[in-house]
């Protein structure tokens, strides 16, 4: 399960804390979202703080959005090392 919250912040971007566990059915959802998001021109800024757990694709999608220019901030050091690898 995951959840997300949205703060629009500052210069046109939206911030999403995201919290939970990002596998299966749930990246998907992410995905969609931050399709939406970036289709109206928002631009991303993650607050991974309260992720617990991202499966494979969940971090297959986080660096996909990284090379994409989201941004992250509260990354666990394992989940950094996974998106920098």
């Amino acid at each position: 399960m995951i959840r997300v919250s949205e703060t629009v912040a500052a210069g046109g971007k939206i911030s999403l804390q995201v919290e939970g566990r990002l596998v299966g059915r749930y990246v998907e959802e992410l995905r969609f979202l931050c399709f939406e998001l970036t289709a109206r021109r928002w631009s991303l800024l993650f607050d991974l703080t309260g992720l617990l757990f991202a499966d494979r694709e969940g971090v297959k999608l986080l660096r996909s959005l990284k090379a994409s220019r989201a941004g992250f901030t509260g990354c666990s050091p394992l989940l950094a090392a996974q998106l920098s690898s």
